[in-house]
């Protein structure tokens, strides 16, 4: 069972509350991405790898990003 996302929002659009957030990459596909309230860091295949790799900002700032309705 997958968990439940929000709609996808445009990259110009921030998140309200800091955390990870699925983004989509295009080519690349969907990955995890965490987003710290100011920037978002390396995105990553798994959830926890998008928490450790927080503090690295992504060089892809255009990604279109979604919210889980809870933590994976």
């Amino acid at each position: 069972m997958k968990p439940k996302r929000t709609p996808w929002f445009p990259s110009r659009v921030k998140p309200l509350r800091q955390g990870v957030y699925e983004r989509d990459f295009g080519t690349i596909g969907i990955r995890f991405a965490y987003w710290t309230g100011r920037y978002w860091g390396g995105f990553a295949i798994l959830y926890s790898h998008a928490v450790q790799n927080r503090r690295f900002r992504t060089g892809h700032p255009v990604a279109r990003w979604r919210g889980l309705a809870r933590k994976p």
